[in-house]
């Protein structure tokens, strides 16, 4: 099984909590998603099949992990996802991966929310999921840049895009 794994700011602040977010809602298999792709019932979804603009529980999942719960972004959750690219790199690197998602994670934040988010969502940070060596050596490039909040007791319940401008 291929995982992936959380970096940068849930990591470093130990806001990951050690779960294995496989079942973590008590739900399964592939979500229910409007035109705009946008998910509209609660579903785990696989980590290698997050859109940008999916609304997440991440504070559900381990460091390492190949499934994440995600809701509509009209219910709770904790992040969403704002951006996603892939890395060009031709061996792993996680120093290279770090730069890459923190440099583009950092623009998402001010492209996807807005040039004036912290100013009004202070309680925002941004991370990213990204390839583990063993999936990166069976062809995962997929970086995952999320904005989320840096509480455990804070919640979105709405999607941050344009909220910052």
């Amino acid at each position: 099984m291929d995982l992936r794994q959380v970096l940068g700011g849930l990591v470093a602040s130990g806001l990951v909590i050690g779960l294995s977010g496989c079942s973590m809602l008590g739900l399964g298999g592939t979500p229910t998603r409007d035109p705009e792709a946008s998910v509209t019932e609660s579903a785990v979804l696989s980590a290698f099949d997050l859109h940008v603009g999916d609304c997440l529980i991440s504070a559900d999942v381990a460091e390492s992990f190949s499934e994440v719960p995600a809701v509509p972004c009209d219910e709770a959750h904790d992040s969403e996802i704002i951006y996603i690219f892939q890395i060009t790199d031709t061996t792993f690197s996680q120093a290279s991966i770090d730069l890459a998602g923190e440099e583009k994670c950092v623009q998402a934040m001010n492209d996807y929310i807005g040039p004036n988010y912290a100013d009004v969502l202070p309680e925002l940070d941004y991370t990213w999921f990204s390839p583990t060596a063993e999936s990166f050596a069976r062809g995962d490039r997929e970086v995952d840049c999320l904005a989320y909040t840096v509480y455990a007791d804070e919640v979105l319940t709405q999607s941050v895009k344009g909220l910052g401008t």
